[in-house]
């Protein structure tokens, strides 16, 4: 693994870097044994199984998938802009927007525009019930 990245992990677990290193090559030895692959054959899945088994090892927590999903959801809306929303059934999300009476701009397929940043939250838990 490169050196900044255990680096990063041995500081945010406050651990020290020959331990953090030692964690990553047990966690190596360990995915190989159980796949039957060379270091060279490992994929993504495989280094990404790794990273976790390090971390649980040095003491750091490990995201769920559910908490990873929330992350990326959150960056879209973010990336997006402080009003902007997408949405996957435009109708339905206009009718509940309606009835919410949360004032919106169609901007294209799937996407909405809130007149203000304070109806973001609100769109968003109308559109996810």
């Amino acid at each position: 693994m490169p050196l900044p990245a255990l680096k990063s992990l041995a500081s945010k677990a406050g651990t020290t870097l020959p331990k953090a290193e030692k964690a990553w090559e047990k966690a190596k030895a360990q995915r190989a044994k159980d796949t039957g692959k060379k270091e060279k054959a490992f994929t993504d899945r495989d280094w990404t199984y790794v990273m976790g088994v390090t971390k649980r090892i040095i003491g750091l927590p490990t995201k769920s998938v559910e908490g990873l999903a929330e992350e990326l959801i959150n960056c879209l809306i973010n990336e997006a802009g402080p009003t902007s929303l997408p949405v996957t059934n435009l109708a339905t999300a206009k009718r509940k927007l309606d009835v919410a009476g949360i004032p919106y701009i169609v901007r294209g397929p799937g996407r909405l525009s809130l007149r203000n940043a304070s109806d973001k939250k609100k769109a968003l838990r109308i559109l996810r019930e």
